[in-house]
């Protein structure tokens, strides 16, 4: 059994080596420990170490459960400008240029259908764009029709705490398109228990249709880099696949994420593609986030 006060000793060295970016994150129960780490976040050609002495009372302490996962490039958001593939954009009148992602999960209320999908897709990074913005379907490359309008987004700033990167699409009412269902998986009712070395996969278009990656860690913070800004998103999921076979490429971002039985996992929102390192916000944020629409998922 572990020893209370030489546990509060560890996660003391830990929170130091964050503070000190030593390390990014950590994550820590009474069998396993994991300590991701990388080169300095924000200049990536400069090694950041934690002391070697407390990764060996980690691999002492933990033995085969503990895991140190070094990042060669930061954990950035999926998104992609406008380019060829399918996904949801902004009209190109309305926002040239802005950031493509999946189609997220389907959810309905009184007034309709809803897709879920990243908050920074939708908001073109949290810039100043107007939560009537119209949204393209791309069905395959130069072929599009008008999904809906943008309902809602989460503004997320740097040091912000406790940011959700998430949005609402408002399908338009005459919205049939049958692809639709190319965008994700048919979820199940239920919502999954996220452990460590579970598999899950993600259903995008870069690569396209399933892809699986296995849990590092259930819930830890994960920094994120954007134009040399840090969003460091709390209890996040990150999951990593072998960069051989990617889980995930830029325009993946709002992708939904479930295990091998169809429970919910959550939704991608950022990666470092090289490592096979990826970000998945878990479903009871997102839940907690459309609730507040009187949204609930599609049978």
């Amino acid at each position: 059994m572990a020893n209370p006060s030489e546990t509060r000793k560890i996660r003391a060295q830990l929170d130091q080596a964050v503070r000190q970016r030593e390390i990014l994150a950590y994550g820590m129960s009474d069998e396993r420990a994991v300590v991701i780490r990388m080169r300095s976040p924000l200049d990536e050609a400069t090694a950041v170490l934690p002391p070697e002495s407390l990764l060996e009372q980690l691999r002492e302490r933990f033995g085969d459960g503990f895991k140190d996962q070094e990042l060669a490039r930061p954990l950035r958001f999926l998104a992609t400008p406008i380019s060829m593939g399918a996904g949801i954009v902004r009209n190109q009148p309305t926002n040239p240029g802005g950031p493509e992602g999946t189609l997220g999960l389907p959810l309905r209320n009184n007034e309709g259908l809803f897709f879920l999908g990243a908050g920074h897709v939708l908001s073109n990074f949290w810039k100043a764009t107007s939560k009537d913005d119209p949204i393209d379907w791309f069905t395959a490359p130069n072929q599009q029709e008008q999904l809906g309008k943008v309902r809602d987004y989460v503004p997320v700033l740097p040091g912000q705490p406790d940011p959700l990167d998430c949005g609402l699409i408002a399908a338009d009412k005459d919205f049939t398109s049958t692809n639709t269902t190319a965008c994700g998986f048919n979820v199940g009712k239920n919502d999954a228990t996220v452990v460590e070395d579970q598999i899950v996969q993600k259903c995008g278009f870069r690569p396209p249709g399933a892809s699986s990656a296995e849990v590092i860690w259930p819930s830890l913070p994960a920094p994120v880099i954007h134009n040399g800004k840090e969003y460091v998103f709390a209890n996040q999921i990150l999951v990593w696949a072998d960069p051989e076979h990617p889980f995930a490429r830029p325009g993946d971002s709002g992708a939904v994420v479930v295990t091998n039985d169809s429970e919910f996992v959550g939704m991608l929102i950022a990666g470092s593609v090289a490592d096979g390192v990826f970000v998945v916000t878990p479903a009871k944020h997102l839940k907690a986030y459309w609730k507040q629409f009187g949204l609930t998922r599609l049978p």
